[in-house]
Order: C-alpha cells, then sequence, then structure tokens
C-alpha cells in the first residue's frame, strides 16, 4: 500500500519528520533499482507516492530551518568591539598555465544520452608515437604550440596527426575472425566545456548597483565567452560493435514463424498410422549471410592562422559545436537506417472499421500495443517481455497536450513520468530522439525550423518497435583526429583546424522490427457513450 502522510505537517515534531520520512523510504524500498516498466501500476504508484512525502517532508524542514535563521535577527545585536580595516589583500591574476589547470579539473557535461542503454567506452586521448594526453585542454595546448612551430612559407604542405581517440572496446565486443590481434581502443567522443557566465553575471550585478553621478569614461569591456545551448542530449543509445575490417558478415538465422508454419508437423488419427500414411518433413535451409560494410563519415573545418592567434575562444567554441553538430549527424544516418529497415505499419488514415483508435493519445497507445502484440505473437516471445519503442521528442509534448485538455485531468501537471509510465504499463521501453521527424531531417512542419519555428506540429508521427538489441552499430574502433596544413592555404593564412572521419554502420542481427505511422490530433476529445461495432 501506498505510504499516506498527514495533511499538516506543520503540527508533528521534528522526530515525527525523521520518522514518517523513514517510513515513506521503506515503503518502497523492495522496488529501489528496478525499471519502470518492470513494475506494476500499483508499485509506481507507491513509489511516486514515497518520493512526493519525503519532498514534502524535506519543504518543511527547510521551512523550520528559514524561520529559525528569521527569528534570530530578532535577538538584541551583542556588543560588537570597534575592529581597525583590515588592510586589503592584493589580487593576484592567475597566469595562463593556472587557469588552463583551473579548466582542466572543472566539471565536464556528460555526453551519454538520457535514454541509453549501453555503456559508454572509456575514452583515451593519445599523441601518435609519443603518449597520452591529460586531457582535452593538454591535449588542445599541445595542438596549439604544434601549429606556432609549422612554417608558413608558401612552399610548405603536409598533414600533422596530433591526436587519436581511442574506444575500449573489451574483447567480446569486437567483431574478430580469430586471426587478428585483440587490442584495446577508444571511443570517440569531444569533451565539451562547461559554459561560463561568471564575467557576465558579475557585470550584470554592477550595472544594477551603480549610483555614480556622472558618466562612466571607459569603454565597455568585451566579453569573448559565448553561448552554447547544443548537448547530446536525444541520441539512441545503440549498442556498439568494433569491427577491424571495414565491415560484418552475419546471418540473423531462420525466422522462427517459418519454422512454425513449416510442413514437417502432423496430427493424424489411428485409422491413418495403420494405413501407413507418409509423415512430412522440412528441411532445414542454409539462411543467407549480410555483408554489411562501413560508412565513411566525416567533418571538416577550416580557420585563420590569425584568427587562431587573435580569437582562439571562437575556434575552440566553434569546434566543440561542430562535434556536438557531427555526433547528430551520425545520430540521424542510425535513425534513418533502422527506419528503412523496418517493416512499415501504415496507420494514417486509420483503417475504416478499426477498433483501435482516434487520433488522440489513447488511440496511438492502442495502435502501438497492437503492433507490440502482434509481433511477440509471430515469434512466440514472452507476453511481457519489453519491446523498444523508438520515437521524435516532440511526441511526448503532443501526448501531454491531448491528455491535459481532457475532462477530470490535470490541466497543469501531466508529469514526463506519467508518459513514460504509459509506455511502460504496455511493456514498452520508451525512448524519445532528436535528429528523426523534425526539420534538419526533411519533415514538413518538423521542429527545429528556422526562426521563427513551427505554428504546429506535424499531423503524423512514427515510432519503430522492436526487441531491444535488434539494432547494432558498427564502428572502426579508432578514429584520428588531425590538423592539415598545405601550401595553398598557408599562402592566404587558412588552415584546416580539424578533420576527421569515421566508419558507421547498421546491422539488424534480429529478424523482426516495425515501423508505424499514426495521425495524431492533441484535442483531449473522448468519444461520446456509444455501441460500437465491429464491422
Amino acid at each position: 500500500m501506498p505510504f499516506e502522510l498527514p495533511e499538516d505537517l506543520a503540527a508533528a515534531s521534528n522526530e515525527q519528520l525523521r520518522e514518517f520520512s523513514a517510513q515513506a523510504i521503506a515503503s518502497a524500498a523492495p522496488f529501489r533499482g528496478k525499471q519502470s516498466y518492470e513494475l506494476t501500476a500499483d508499485e509506481r504508484e507507491i513509489v511516486r507516492t514515497a518520493v512526493a512525502a519525503v519532498q514534502r517532508i524535506q519543504a518543511e524542514e527547510t521551512s523550520r530551518t528559514e524561520f529559525a535563521a528569521g527569528a534570530a535577527l530578532l535577538e538584541p545585536p551583542a556588543a560588537v568591539a570597534e575592529v581597525a580595516p583590515a588592510e586589503p589583500e592584493p589580487v593576484t591574476i592567475p597566469s595562463a598555465a593556472q587557469a588552463a589547470a583551473v579548466a582542466e579539473t572543472s566539471p565536464q557535461t556528460s555526453f551519454a544520452a538520457d535514454n541509453t542503454t549501453t555503456t559508454a567506452a572509456a575514452v583515451t586521448y593519445s599523441r601518435p608515437g609519443a603518449g597520452d594526453y591529460n586531457g582535452l585542454m593538454h591535449m588542445a595546448k599541445e595542438f596549439q604550440n604544434q601549429l606556432a612551430g609549422l612554417s608558413s612559407t608558401p612552399s610548405s604542405s603536409g598533414r600533422l596527426a596530433f591526436a587519436e581517440l581511442n574506444k575500449d572496446f573489451a574483447a567480446e565486443e569486437r567483431v574478430g575472425d580469430n586471426t587478428s590481434e585483440i587490442a584495446q581502443y577508444g571511443h570517440v567522443m569531444s569533451a565539451y566545456e562547461e559554459r561560463r557566465q561568471y564575467v557576465a553575471d558579475q557585470l550584470a550585478a554592477l550595472n544594477g548597483n551603480q549610483t555614480a553621478a556622472a558618466a562612466y569614461c571607459s569603454p565597455s569591456q568585451v566579453v569573448y565567452t559565448m553561448c552554447e545551448l547544443e548537448s547530446d542530449a536525444g541520441i539512441y543509445g545503440i549498442p556498439e560493435r568494433a569491427t577491424d575490417r571495414g565491415g560484418m558478415q552475419f546471418t540473423t538465422g531462420p525466422d522462427f514463424a517459418s519454422i512454425m508454419n513449416g510442413a514437417g508437423y502432423w496430427n493424424y488419427t489411428e485409422a491413418q498410422v495403420i494405413a501407413n500414411t507418409p509423415k512430412p518433413c522440412m528441411e532445414i535451409e542454409c539462411p543467407p549471410f549480410t555483408d554489411k560494410r562501413l560508412r565513411n563519415i566525416g567533418l571538416c573545418v577550416t580557420g585563420g592562422i590569425l584568427q587562431r592567434r587573435g580569437y582562439p575562444e571562437l575556434i575552440a567554441r566553434f569546434l566543440r559545436g561542430a562535434m556536438v553538430a557531427h555526433r547528430h549527424k551520425v545520430n540521424a544516418f542510425v535513425l534513418s537506417e533502422m527506419a528503412a529497415a523496418s517493416t512499415l505499419v501504415d496507420l494514417s488514415p486509420i483503417p475504416a472499421g478499426s477498433l483501435v483508435g482516434d487520433v488522440t493519445s489513447s488511440g496511438l497507445l492502442a495502435a502501438l500495443e497492437m503492433v507490440g502484440v502482434d509481433l511477440r505473437y509471430r515469434n512466440r516471445m514472452d507476453p511481457n517481455a519489453p519491446l523498444e519503442a523508438v520515437g521524435p521528442v516532440w511526441a511526448r509534448a503532443q501526448l501531454r497536450a491531448d491528455v491535459s485538455r481532457r475532462t477530470g485531468v490535470d490541466m497543469i501537471s501531466v508529469r514526463d513520468g506519467e508518459i513514460t509510465g504509459w509506455f511502460a504499463d504496455r511493456h514498452f521501453m520508451s525512448e524519445l530522439v532528436y535528429d528523426w521527424q523534425d526539420a534538419s531531417t526533411g519533415t514538413v512542419n518538423g521542429p527545429g525550423a528556422a526562426a521563427p519555428g513551427i505554428t504546429t506540429f506535424p499531423s503524423e508521427v512514427e515510432f519503430m518497435i522492436f526487441p531491444a538489441g535488434t539494432f547494432v552499430k558498427l564502428t572502426d574502433p579508432t578514429i584520428r583526429l588531425e590538423t592539415v596544413y598545405d601550401s595553398v592555404k598557408l599562402a592566404t593564412n587558412q588552415y584546416t583546424a580539424l578533420f576527421f572521419e569515421e566508419g558507421v554502420a547498421i546491422a539488424k542481427v534480429c529478424p523482426d522490427a516495425r515501423r508505424v505511422v499514426y495521425p495524431l490530433c492533441p484535442t483531449g476529445a473522448t468519444t461520446a457513450p456509444e455501441t460500437r461495432a465491429c464491422s
């Protein structure tokens, strides 16, 4: 049963508050560490109630602490001895090396997507033939030093390899043919600098508190930091396998439905047995193999040599953004390959006479569950086996809008957890992603269009339904980052600031995946009581 917290916490003692908190935590203890799809609706409600109770208790404790602090201000002040003002401490401006050390230890934004289900490989930043870098800041400093040493004469040309990002794949995560050596490699990803707004915040505070009668004589201070909004959120967490041979051959094996529907089964009467009626057999056929070769996906950015010297912050910020964009470009390729390999189930428009539902959230969920049930039936999976449901991020806004407009529903609060729970109740692990069904991938009315943006969402939404592990990303285990300089670019003070490429391919290693297209209109409307005929 859900833990019941008293309505009036103000009358409870501090000891009682601690006891209530312990009881709430204990009520949800049996479900700790489990995913939402592993719990029943009642069990999820117990967890939600316990969380809400602990939050209320913490708010009450905070309120009491603030009240006590305020009451202390009403106490008569104690006598204070006069103290001579202390000499101001000298301000020390940190050196470039000290600033780099501080930046090196500052927290970095995690690049793992929220919906990732696989463990990201550890990253090692190494210098070809010279050991490892001590992080990205060290790598960037060495990069600048190497560029500064290049000759700027028009006759100079060449390519400077300054970094290798190695993906640490375990032996069982690599594609091997028993003839190649098993080595440790690392996962490509740039670390992202934490956005620093300290200078801008300080300037805003100063501007708001100045009361000087005369105008400032000095010119405005230039702030060289820039806004960074992009992130790696919304990238599908597909499992990866490394291949050293540029591709992989594999087979999904026989389709279970073809085995079950084969001709090798019989059910004879006694008379048929006495009559020696022939018993049929079906032959085991060799399954075909699929040869999946890596696609080459890369990034190239050029910059100015003088620009690098005069405004290095701009180049650093641009390269960070370009690497995030590259990750999303790869994500778009992965999702498009998955969608192309999935069997289309087009329910737009909804077939006449179908009881799947209408163009609202309940209809979409019913349609997805119908497809999931059909997929489980065909492969005789466990009826409760979780399937993956991959859809666009904007679908959550449409589902929330539809439900919030229904009579009897809290129109302000339809939590993300509730929406996730609707899928979990149907044994779906929902994953909402970017780079699919949006403006950047060519969808009409897709989010992300140029300003002023969209005024409506797409009229159709697509979800992919498949057993977990159906799709695997094949990748080259080593990705090289290089800076390229040649006589033509150096003659115009230009250089290639960043160049790297990687091999990517998507393997469908299980036979059954569906792509459901469904109309969606979040009106919040529900049908009036009526008799529905299945004809």
